[in-house]
C-alpha cells in the first residue's frame, strides 16, 4: 500500500493532493481521448475502406476462369460462400461484360443509406470481362467505431487514474511527508511534549518553518521550566501563608478567649454602672477585633478555593430572627428601628447553609445600619418564581441612610475598598465585609444586587435557590434564646423587634446561664495547657454544675483517662499541645475502646480555625468541634448535646 494511504493526513492533505491532481489531469486526459477517438474513427473507416476493396478485387481475380468458362453454378458457389463468411456484406454479384448478373447472393434491393458499394473489374489479359459488386453494411462500421471508442475510454479512465496516483504519490513524498512530519511535532508541542526536538531539515520553506517551530519549541521549554520553578516558589508561598494564617489565627484567639471569656463572666458579676459599661466596650472591641480575624481567615479561603459550604435542614424564619436580634441592640444605641418581614409562603424548613446565609445577611444588616443616621433597616425574606418548582428565595436588606454614590457602585464588592477612603472618614472597618458576602452569595449560586440614590438609602437583595426539606432543623449553638417575633410578608405592616438580650450592652449585660439536669454532675476532663484557657473553661464548666479534672498536657490526660476510664462522661480537647498533641491523645483513647461498648465524646477545643481544621478533628476520632474564643452558651449547647442521661455515671 502507498504511503499516502496510511498517512494520518489521509482526510486532509492526500485527499486534496488526489482532488488537485484529478481535476488538472481529468480535463486534459479526456481531451486527449477526444482527439485520440476522432483520429482512430478517421483511421478506422479508412481501414475498412481499404479491405472492402481489396476483398472485391480479390474476388474478381478468382472469377476470371469460371467467367471465361461461363461456369455460372461455380460464381454463385463463389459469392454465397463470401456473404456467408462476411457479415458485413449485404450482397455479393458478379456482372458479365454486357452488365447482365450472372451470379448474386444476399439482398436483392440493398438501402443505399445503409449500404456503402464497393466494386471492381474482372480482367483477363488487359480485357475487360466484368466485375464484382459488393454491398457493405454501414451498421458494421458504426458497430466497429463504438467499439473502438469504449476501449479507447477504458485506456484513458486507466491511464488518468494511473498518472493521478502516481503524481499524487510524488507529490506526496514532496509536500504531504513534510507536512506529515511537521504536523505530529505541532501536535506534540500542543499537548505539552516539548522532549522531542524538530528534526525536519531542509532549505525549502519546509524547512525554515520546521527551523521556527524548533525555535518555539525552545522557547516553549525554556520558558515552561521558568513558570514551573515561579509556581512551585508561589505554591511554597502559598503554604507559608497558610501556615501563617493558621499561626496568626491561633495565637490570637488563644489569649482573645481569655479576655472575651473573662470579660463576659465579669459582666455576669455585680459591677458599678460606670465599671460595667467600660467592661462592655473591652467585650465589644475584643469582639470587634475577632470578627476582623474571622474576616481576614474567610478572605483568605474564598480567594484560595477552600472554602466549602453545607447543605443542613435550616429554618429560614428563625434565622432571619436571630439575625434582627444581633442587630437590634446597635440599632437601638442609634434610635434606629429594625423591621423583619418573612414570606408566609417559605417552607418550614430548607437546605441550605445557614452559618453563610446569616454571616451575609449580619454584615449586610451591620452596614446598613452603619451607615444610617435615623430612620430603619427592613430585612425581607419571600418566595419567588414558579411555585411549583425549587424554593428560591429573595432576601433584601434596605435603609434609609446616606445611600451610595453612582460613580462608587463598580467599588462596592471590592476587597479593601471603602466608599469613603479618606483620612477624615466618619466610618470604620476592613473593607473586607461586603467583598465577602459577594463571594459567598456567588459561592451558594446567587448575585448580590443594590439599588442606592444618595441620601435616600439603598436596597441589598440576592436570591437563592434554597431547595425545601420535611427533616426538622437542628438547633445551632448561636441561636439566640425566646420567641420568634416575624411578621409574615403578606401583612401590611412590619413588625418590630422587641428589646432582646445582648452579650456587650449595659442593658442586658448579665447572662443567665441554665444549668440542665443533665449536665449538672458531669465529669469532665480538660485536657488544656494554656493557664488562661484553664481558668476560664474550669471557671464556666464550673458554673455549669460540672466537676473538671485539667490536664496540662496530652500525656496527663492519658494518664487520667486510663486511670479510670469508665468515671469520664466527656474530654474538651486541645488540639496544640506539648508532648503529645490532642490527635495523639485522641488516637490513644479511641485504640484502648477498640473491641469494647465504651465510647467517651471527646469535643476538640481549639484556636485552630482554619480550611479543614474542622474535618481533621473529626476524623481522628474527635465528636465535636469549638473554636476559641468560647462562648459559654456554645459549650453549654455541646455539654447538653453529649450528655449522658445519668450524668456522673459515665457512658456503658
Amino acid at each position: 500500500m502507498l504511503p499516502f494511504l496510511r498517512s494520518p493526513l489521509r482526510s486532509s492533505v492526500r485527499t486534496r493532493l488526489l482532488l488537485g491532481v484529478f481535476l488538472v489531469l481529468a480535463p486534459i486526459s479526456f481531451a486527449f481521448g477526444a482527439w485520440s477517438i476522432d483520429n482512430q474513427r478517421d483511421v478506422l473507416l479508412k481501414t475498412l475502406d481499404r479491405h472492402s476493396r481489396s476483398l472485391a478485387t480479390a474476388t474478381a481475380i478468382a472469377s476470371v476462369e469460371p467467367l471465361l468458362a461461363e461456369d455460372f453454378p461455380v460464381l454463385t458457389t463463389c459469392v454465397n460462400q463470401l456473404t456467408a463468411e462476411k457479415d458485413s456484406l449485404v450482397f455479393a454479384s458478379i456482372e458479365d461484360k454486357a452488365g447482365r448478373v450472372v451470379a448474386h447472393a444476399g439482398t436483392k434491393t440493398p438501402d443505399p443509406e445503409t449500404t456503402n458499394i464497393y466494386s471492381a473489374p474482372i480482367q483477363f489479359e488487359g480485357d475487360e470481362l466484368g466485375r464484382v459488386v459488393l454491398g457493405l453494411s454501414k451498421a458494421f462500421a458504426i458497430t466497429a467505431l463504438a467499439d473502438s471508442k469504449r476501449m479507447k475510454t477504458i485506456e484513458m479512465v486507466f491511464l488518468c487514474l494511473a498518472l493521478g496516483l502516481g503524481l499524487s504519490w510524488l507529490l506526496f513524498r514532496l509536500i504531504g511527508r513534510p507536512l506529515r512530519i511537521l504536523d505530529e511535532d505541532a501536535r506534540r508541542l500542543a499537548s505539552t511534549d516539548l522532549s522531542h526536538p524538530i528534526q525536519l531539515a531542509g532549505d525549502d520553506e519546509f524547512g525554515r518553518l520546521a527551523q521556527a517551530l524548533e525555535k518555539m519549541r525552545v522557547g516553549l521549554r525554556t520558558s515552561y521550566e521558568e513558570i514551573s520553578s515561579q509556581n512551585e516558589h508561589l505554591r511554597e508561598l502559598d503554604r507559608l501563608k497558610s501556615e501563617f494564617l493558621a499561626t496568626m489565627s491561633h495565637e490570637i484567639r488563644t489569649p482573645m478567649n481569655g479576655v472575651i471569656g473573662f470579660g463576659r463572666e465579669l459582666l455576669d458579676t455585680k459591677l458599678e454602672p460606670e465599671q460595667r459599661e467600660m467592661m462592655c466596650t473591652v467585650v465589644g472591641s475584643a469582639e470587634e477585633l475577632l470578627l476582623l480575624l474571622n474576616d481576614i481567615l474567610d478572605f483568605s479561603r474564598l480567594e484560595a478555593s477552600k472554602l466549602r459550604l453545607e447543605s443542613v435542614p435550616t429554618d429560614l424564619a428563625r434565622l432571619i430572627e436571630d439575625v434582627a436580634k444581633l442587630i437590634e441592640p446597635a440599632a437601638k444605641r442609634k434610635d434606629l428601628t429594625v423591621k423583619v418581614k418573612v414570606d408566609s409562603k417559605l417552607p418550614a424548613a430548607v437546605l441550605s447553609d445557614r452559618h453563610r446565609i446569616r454571616q451575609v445577611l449580619c454584615n449586610i444588616m451591620t452596614n446598613a445600619v452603619k451607615f444610617t443616621k435615623q430612620g430603619e433597616v427592613t430585612l425581607d425574606a419571600r418566595a419567588v418564581g414558579d411555585p411549583d418548582g425549587p424554593c428560591r428565595v429573595r432576601f433584601s436588606i434596605s435603609d434609609t441612610g446616606i445611600g451610595i454614590p453612582s460613580d462608587k457602585m463598580d467599588q462596592l464588592f471590592e476587597p479593601f475598598r471603602q466608599i469613603d477612603g479618606s483620612h477624615a472618614r466618619k466610618f470604620g472597618g476592613s473593607g473586607l465585609g461586603l467583598s465577602i458576602c459577594h463571594r459567598l452569595v456567588i459561592l451558594m449560586g446567587g448575585n448580590i444586587d443594590v439599588k442606592s440614590d444618595p441620601g435616600e438609602g439603598s436596597v441589598f437583595s440576592f436570591e437563592l435557590c434554597l431547595p425545601a426539606t420535611e427533616d426538622k432543623p437542628k438547633r445551632a449553638t448561636w441561636e439566640i434564646e425566646g420567641p420568634a417575633t416575624v411578621t409574615p410578608a403578606s401583612q401590611s405592616t412590619a413588625g418590630e423587634i422587641p428589646d432582646p438580650p445582648s452579650s456587650i450592652s449595659p442593658q442586658s449585660a448579665q447572662t443567665t446561664v441554665t444549668k440542665a439536669s443533665k449536665i449538672s454532675g458531669m465529669r469532665v476532663l480538660l485536657a488544656e495547657d494554656n493557664p488562661t484557657n484553664q481558668k476560664l473553661l474550669r471557671h464556666v464548666l464550673a458554673k455549669l454544675g460540672t466537676k473538671v479534672t485539667v490536664a496540662d498536657t496530652g500525656v496527663e490526660c492519658l494518664d487520667a483517662y486510663f486511670g479510670d476510664p469508665g468515671s469520664w462522661d466527656l474530654i474538651l480537647m486541645d488540639c496544640q499541645m506539648p508532648e503529645m498533641d490532642g490527635f495523639q491523645a485522641t488516637a490513644a483513647i479511641r485504640e484502648r475502646e477498640t473491641g469494647t461498648q465504651r465510647h467517651t465524646p471527646i469535643i476538640a477545643v481549639t484556636a485552630n480555625a482554619m480550611v479543614g481544621d474542622r474535618e481533621r478533628c473529626l476524623a481522628s476520632g474527635m465528636d465535636d468541634y469549638l473554636t476559641k474564643p468560647l462562648l459559654a452558651e456554645e459549650l453549654r449547647a455541646v455539654l447538653d448535646r453529649w450528655a449522658s442521661p445519668d450524668p456522673g455515671s459515665g457512658p456503658d
